[in-house]
């Protein structure tokens, strides 16, 4: 599971809003808030199915979700991270265009799924932070994420 978080990262990476707001800090797996940082990005899978068929016939894509939990001190802060990673990857291919063409990477297709009101982690950073959650769900050929 961490092949696909990665390339998640490098293509966020690759010069994105979200990348550039929170200064780089998007992490990997599940975890707290991490205090050393008053603007963050944490990402997990959260399930994996395999696609089977299509209309088509047999496909090779999978259907991943992976949850981006955007930390900030602020709630503004967490509304405009969660808004700049939606604006950055909310993507379909069309005519076979991948997901993100400088990377060459296996997405067929990237679609916004849900997103959560802010929650208040009190226990958080020196103050507390403020956590929006916002899913997607990528398609992909997983043999290709090695």
């Amino acid at each position: 599971m961490t092949a696909i978080l990665q390339h998640i990262y490098y293509a966020l990476a690759s010069g994105t809003q979200a990348f550039g707001y929170v200064a780089g800090n998007i992490f990997m797996g599940r975890g707290e808030s991490n205090p050393m940082h008053d603007k963050y990005i944490l990402m997990e899978v959260v399930s994996q199915l395999p696609t089977g068929r299509s209309k088509s016939g047999p496909s090779d894509m999978d259907t991943y979700r992976i949850q981006f939990t955007c930390y900030a001190t602020t709630a503004a802060d967490a509304d405009t991270i969660a808004n700049y990673l939606r604006f950055d990857l909310d993507y379909t291919g069309t005519g076979g265009d991948a997901f993100n063409p400088i990377m060459d990477c296996a997405w067929e297709s990237c679609m916004f799924d849900t997103e959560s009101d802010n929650t208040f982690d009190f226990q958080s950073y020196e103050t507390g932070m403020y956590a929006k959650q916002i899913d997607f769900t990528f398609r992909m050929n997983p043999v290709l994420l090695t």
